[in-house]
C-alpha cells in the first residue's frame, strides 16, 4: 500500500539524510505523485495502478532499497533469528542467506517474515548443498562457495543486435562487459571457458563479427583470476589470504565528479604527466601513468 511504504520511505530518509527535514519532506512528497499517477491505456480502457511501484520507474529501485532496509532495520536485524544467520545478502526483494539451524527453524523464520508486514510476502527455496540466486548458481565446495551462472528458463537472446545503430564502441563494450561478468561470476576455470564459449556464440548469433568477440574473449581469458578475480572459489580465497585482514585490494585512481571541466582536468594531467613524473613521490603513489574515474552528481542514491 502507498501510505504503508511512504511511511518506512520517510523513516529511513529521515534517519540516514543528511539533507534538512523540508527536503525530505519534498522527496517523499515527489515519491507520492510517481506511486499515485500511474496509468496506462489497454484496449480502449484506462487503468490506475493502485499497489506498489510502476515497472520501468527510474525511481523504484531506490525506492524498493529503502523501503526494504527500513523493514530490516525494525524486524530482520535485530529479531531472535538474526543470531542463525551466517550471512545475509538482499538485492531489492531478493534475500540470499546461509542459514546455521535446522529446517524447522528455518521455516519459522520465513512465516515470521511474512507476518512482519501486510504488503511483503515471500515465496523460498532451500537447500543444503546449492541453489540458484538471481542469474547466479552457489555451491557449497570443500568448506567453501564456489559460483558459476545461472541461466533462468525465460533467458532469450536478446543482447544488443550488431546491425543496431549504437555506437561501435558501445557494441563493443556489451560484449566485454558480458565476457567480465562472467569472469567475476564463475569460480572454476573450465565453467569459465565452457561459459565464455556459450556467450560467444550468442553474441555470433545477434550479428556480432568473429574475430571482435575473439579478440575481446581472449583478453577476459587472459585476465580471468589476475584482472578479472572471480567473487567466491578458490581464486578469492587464496587472494584473501595474500590480502592480509583488512581486505585492500584497489587501483589507485583520481575519482572525479563528473561535470563540465571533467575532461579538461583529465586532459591537463595527462598532457603534462611528463612533468609530473620526475617527482618519485607522485608515481610511488599513483603509478607509471594516471588512472581517472568518473562518479555520478549529487541524487537520490546519495542523499542518504
Amino acid at each position: 500500500p502507498t501510505e504503508d511504504g511512504l511511511e518506512f520511505f520517510y523513516a529511513i530518509l529521515n534517519k540516514k539524510s543528511s539533507s534538512l527535514n523540508l527536503e525530505v519532506y519534498v522527496l517523499v512528497e515527489l515519491m507520492r505523485m510517481v506511486l499515485e499517477n500511474n496509468y496506462i491505456y489497454f484496449e480502449g480502457e484506462t487503468f490506475k495502478q493502485i499497489r506498489g511501484v510502476a515497472i520501468g520507474a527510474a525511481c523504484a529501485p531506490i525506492y524498493a532499497t529503502l523501503v526494504l532496509l527500513k523493514w530490516e532495520i525494525m524486524c530482520v536485524f535485530n529479531c531472535d533469528y538474526w543470531r542463525y544467520i551466517k550471512l545475509y545478502r538482499r538485492f531489492l526483494d531478493n534475500i540470499f542467506v546461509i542459514w546455521d539451524r535446522p529446517e524447522d527453524i528455518l521455516i519459522h523464520f520465513i512465516e515470521y517474515l511474512n507476518a512482519t508486514t501486510n504488503f511483503l510476502r515471500f515465496t523460498y527455496k532451500y537447500d543444503r548443498t546449492g541453489i540458484d540466486y538471481l542469474d547466479v548458481r552457489v555451491d557449497k565446495f570443500e568448506g567453501w562457495l564456489k559460483s558459476r551462472i545461472h541461466q533462468k528458463s525465460t533467458f532469450s537472446n536478446s543482447y544488443l543486435p550488431y546491425t543496431s545503430a549504437h555506437p561501435w564502441k558501445q557494441k563493443r563494450s556489451v560484449v566485454k562487459g558480458q565476457m567480465v561478468r562472467v569472469a567475476r561470476i564463475t569460480s572454476e576455470r573450465n565453467d569459465f571457458l565452457d561459459e565464455i564459449e556459450l556467450i560467444s556464440k550468442l553474441f555470433n548469433g545477434r550479428g556480432y563479427p568473429v574475430s571482435l568477440i575473439e579478440e575481446i574473449a581472449l583478453d577476459v581469458i587472459e585476465g580471468w583470476s589476475v584482472k578479472y578475480v572471480p567473487l567466491l572459489g578458490e581464486t578469492q580465497q587464496i587472494l584473501s589470504r595474500h590480502r592480509g585482514d583488512d581486505g585492500q585490494h584497489f587501483t589507485r585512481a583520481l575519482v572525479i565528479q563528473y561535470n563540465r571541466a571533467s575532461q579538461e582536468i583529465k586532459d591537463l594531467i595527462k598532457n603534462n604527466w611528463k612533468m609530473l613524473k620526475f617527482n618519485q613521490d607522485i608515481v610511488q603513489k599513483i603509478g607509471e601513468s594516471p588512472r581517472f574515474v568518473f562518479k555520478m552528481g549529487t541524487n537520490l542514491k546519495k542523499s542518504f
